[in-house]
């Protein structure tokens, strides 16, 4: 198995806080959504406002979205380079929930899964109703 290190410095730190301001006041409304889902919308990964890179080649989007459940906060969390299949460990996803704010660990989400997020890469994605 290759591990792959995760690098959280004040720098990070930082451009975590620059991602998840962003989100805050771009929050995605039902209708956003709906257009997402039909892809009238391009992705938040897409947009770098709320895409950060963690070293040592983490890419994480965040974004706060309106959903059937209530407001959520939604982080989804891939591995740069990894190739086809692979994604980021678990302890990583835990440890980059923790630094966008997420509490509670995985018991506390209410949604939490794989996408692909093309040319066989996958992402690893969790919500958490705010």
């Amino acid at each position: 198995m290759k591990l792959r290190p995760l690098v959280l410095t004040d720098t990070q730190h930082a451009d975590i806080k620059r991602v998840t301001d962003h989100a805050d006041v771009h929050r995605y409304s039902v209708q956003d959504m709906f257009d997402l889902m039909g892809g009238r919308r391009n992705p938040p990964g897409d947009d770098p406002n709320f895409v950060c890179i963690i070293p040592i080649g983490y890419r994480c989007v965040y974004t706060i979205e309106q959903l059937e459940e209530g407001l959520c906060r939604h982080l989804s969390v891939s591995v740069m380079g990894g190739g086809s299949g692979i994604g980021p460990s678990p302890e990583a996803v835990l440890a980059l929930m923790t630094a966008f704010g997420f509490t509670g660990g995985f018991e506390s989400l209410i949604g939490m899964g794989k996408e692909d997020i093309g040319d066989g890469a996958l992402a690893i994605s969790v919500i958490q109703k705010l």
